[in-house]
């Protein structure tokens, strides 16, 4: 029986032990071949080795306090992160000579190899399919790919590794694609700083998690978004307040992840099984594009930006009503403001809806306890699309969404 009872951590641990020997065997391949092409340069076998395991990034390589504390208690992904960052970002580590002069080179040089091929591709996703390269997800965008001819339509092939998970550290991935962007008008530099401050911390958030989610599940916030996790101010039952936390662990770990998204992608499409078979395979890093269905939530996309941007403009404008609200609603506190605005909210237009949330926002930067209502209202504020205010047709029809309409 006492055998009996041990064959289930048997058979985990020899799973295990499979999959650290695969795991080994599969980084050796490009680390004996960097180590032979160094060679073949004519560096010596110690030369070798040292350029082999700093290039393709040695794991080993930590102190006991970042195995022990950083790795091993709080950031699973910390070696990765850490070593791709002393490769690609200049100033991080030494050179080959221990100074940090030539590791700014170093870095610099390496970069250099990167971006030039990279402009070539994104020139070319420009010039050849720029409808399909301008309706891609955000992802899809900050990473390096090419379109190419797929039957009827385009199919996207994605290509990922160190150097775009360094460049995301500091808020520069798809940094080729945006500043085309940027430099024909399609983006403001506002608009990239914000981007850029998101990416930096989605990027730290992902290097913490899943270690983060403690803290999200107490505070019942999604730090990625700021959003609640689940909407107090929301009629759920039991049941699916804890299906939405279930999700939300779920969502922490790739796996999980992966196979949401790939059912979700794939349900409705006309190759159903298979396109799940491929997502599964290759993640989205290999797809065939709907540019139809891209095209019209890249529309609803922008649409939903002009939106937000006129709000904001309107708000700005009648900012004395803005710090008029916000101060009524700190003397109020948070629940009889809730109470307040739900009983008002279907009776105000878009622009009045406008003010309070914005009133909301100053309210919460004074006083943090009002963060729940300000994500609560924004949401239910911005799940409304109202394009028939004069000051929001004014701001899609500057950005070319909607015609101008004839005098």
């Amino acid at each position: 029986m006492k055998r009996l009872a041990r064959i289930p951590g048997d058979a985990y641990a020899r799973a295990a032990a499979a999959q650290d020997n695969f795991r080994e065997f599969r980084e050796s391949i490009p680390r004996l071949a960097k180590f032979m092409a160094e060679i073949e340069r004519g560096a010596t076998p110690q030369a070798a080795a040292k350029v082999t395991r700093q290039e393709l990034v040695d794991y080993t390589r930590l102190t006991d306090f970042e195995r022990v504390w950083l790795r091993g208690a709080m950031m699973p992904f910390y070696t990765s992160f850490k070593k791709n960052a002393e490769n690609w970002l200049p100033g991080l580590r030494a050179g080959a000579d221990g100074s940090r002069a030539t590791g700014v080179l170093e870095n610099a040089g390496r970069i250099g190899k990167v971006m030039l091929p990279a402009y070539m591709v994104a020139l070319y996703n420009e010039k050849f399919f720029p409808d399909a390269e301008h309706t891609l997800s955000e992802n899809d965008r900050n990473r390096l790919h090419v379109l190419v001819p797929w039957k009827q339509g385009v199919m996207y092939l994605g290509f990922t590794g160190p150097a775009n998970a360094a460049a995301g550290l500091v808020g520069l991935q798809g940094f080729t694609q945006r500043s085309l962007d940027l430099v024909r008008g399609r983006t403001t530099i506002g608009e990239e700083a914000e981007r850029r401050g998101q990416q930096i911390r989605n990027n730290v958030l992902g290097l913490l998690s899943p270690a983060t989610e403690g803290f999200e599940q107490l505070t019942n916030t999604d730090l990625r978004t700021g959003y609640p996790i689940v909407p107090p101010y929301e009629n759920f039952t039991a049941g699916e307040r804890a299906q939405r936390r279930l999700e939300h662990v779920a969502g922490r770990f790739a796996p999980v992840s992966q196979i949401t998204q790939a059912a979700g992608e794939s349900t409705g499409t006309a190759e159903g099984a298979a396109a799940l078979v491929r997502h599964l395979v290759t993640g989205s890093l290999v797809k065939p594009l709907d540019l139809d269905r891209n095209r019209a939530i890249a529309m609803d996309r922008a649409i939903a930006q002009g939106q937000r941007d006129a709000d904001e403009a309107h708000a700005t404008e009648r900012r004395a009503d803005v710090h008029d609200y916000a101060d009524r609603f700190i003397k109020m506190g948070v629940e009889p403001v809730n109470a307040l605005i739900d009983g008002s909210w279907d009776g105000v237009d878009r622009s009045e809806r406008a003010v309070i949330v914005a009133a909301l926002k100053e309210a919460n930067r004074q006083d943090r306890r009002f963060g729940t209502l300000l994500a609560h209202w924004r949401s239910e504020h911005r799940s409304v699309s109202d394009r028939q205010e004069p000051y929001v047709q004014e701001e899609l029809q500057r950005k070319g969404l909607i015609p101008v309409a004839p005098r």
